[in-house]
């Protein structure tokens, strides 16, 4: 009854917001220049699953803002170009963006190796950038670190997933990554962060991103003393783990990395998902949150606003855009189109930042921001995701 009565509310809340973004604002005429705003994003390719709702997201709020009076009266002009997942295409998109469009900050992208290709060009033009998609560590020395921002968490993840191992007293851990940057990326933190959080991990396996056959890989963590199996990578491949986790009957708590957090990858395990824990982003549970979270009103902004306006589920990818967006949004509405300011205010200003990925609070040390509870574990139950003990 509680719970009925809790998504009750948040849907009344929903509906108030959803009317007030989309119906309550009349149409404005702005008098003043434009303030231009780049997006690169995966349209096409295997990655627009992930891009398709950052586009859609991002000229929602454009949107919006214009409907609103604009920016100090300044309307807002997003330029969206497709990368189709492709590190040249988005090099290309992104010096046009600059050298040719005027644009005084970009977001994106949608795939990890894409920002990861991008972040020189960055710097060489000194543009502020909000990354869209897994969190990446970039050297201090790198000309493109201090323009480079993020609003994805990806180390928190792993944060998360050893806090709740520690808690349930497990020490010991068999590790499977792909050879890809992803999963090698994963791999690193794993590995780093284990003895922080006394865990020994027994097994090291990789496998390659296409393998189709996991079997092996999943039967080598017998005799290895771990007490957990933990399984960092992206795509398919998650669905496979679970399906040889299941068939093996293994008594071992499977855990994914934060890229097998949403229904779809549920469903396509068809019924072998059942127990798999995963650190969750809160908009995956929100409606088994309490309604006093900090992060509740971004998450029923975001959430019944885009489904609203579109028919279909808000998803992270979306998410992480809404939090790029309207960053560089108050921005400039506070020191305006300078690319120095810019990228001052969101290294001082963004403090205690209340997004759909987490509460932000960005640093000149740190252009991410967010902690370990920007995550919550997650657990599979009937189907559906539900809070982990």
């Amino acid at each position: 009854m509680v719970k009925g009565l809790k998504r009750k509310k948040i849907r009344f809340l929903g509906i108030i917001l959803v009317s007030g973004f989309i119906w309550g604002i009349p149409s404005i005429s702005l008098p003043k220049s434009a303030y231009k705003v780049g997006a690169i994003f995966a349209l096409t390719g295997p990655a627009a699953v992930l891009g398709e709702p950052q586009r859609r997201t991002v000229e929602m709020i454009e949107q919006w803002v214009n409907a609103a009076g604009g920016i100090d009266e300044h309307p807002l002009e997003l330029i969206v170009y497709d990368t189709e997942g492709d590190e040249t295409k988005a090099a290309f998109a992104l010096r046009k963006l600059v050298q040719k469009d005027g644009v005084v900050a970009v977001v994106g992208t949608s795939e990890y190796g894409i920002a990861l290709s991008v972040i020189p060009i960055i710097g060489e033009h000194k543009v502020p950038f909000i990354s869209c998609t897994a969190s990446i560590v970039v050297p201090r020395w790198a000309k493109g670190q201090p323009w480079f921002f993020q609003v994805k968490g990806y180390r928190q993840g792993v944060e998360a997933t050893y806090e709740h191992m520690r808690k349930r007293g497990i020490a010991k851990i068999a590790m499977l990554t792909p050879n890809s940057e992803f999963g090698q990326r994963g791999r690193t933190d794993l590995i780093k962060l284990a003895p922080k959080y006394r865990i020994k991990i027994t097994l090291d396996e990789k496998y390659r991103p296409e393998e189709k056959n996991l079997k092996v890989h999943m039967t080598g963590v017998k005799g290895k003393e771990a007490q957990a199996v933990i399984n960092w990578s992206e795509g398919l491949s998650q669905v496979e783990i679970c399906r040889r986790w299941k068939d093996l009957r293994m008594k071992l708590p499977l855990y994914q990395g934060p890229e097998f957090g949403n229904k779809r990858m549920i469903q396509l395990t068809k019924g072998k998902a059942e127990g798999v824990l995963c650190p969750l982003q809160r908009l995956t549970l929100m409606e088994k949150l309490p309604i006093e979270d900090p992060q509740m009103p971004a998450l029923i902004a975001y959430k019944y606003c885009y489904e609203k306006k579109f028919g279909m589920e808000a998803s992270l990818s979306g998410g992480h855009a809404w939090d790029a967006l309207w960053m560089i949004v108050e921005a400039l509405r506070i020191v305006g189109p300078d690319k120095k300011k810019i990228r001052g205010y969101l290294e001082t200003r963004i403090r205690n930042w209340p997004g759909v990925a987490g509460i932000f609070s960005i640093s000149k040390k740190d252009h991410c921001g967010l902690t370990e509870e920007s995550f919550r574990m997650g657990v599979v139950k009937k189907g559906e995701w539900a809070l982990a003990d």
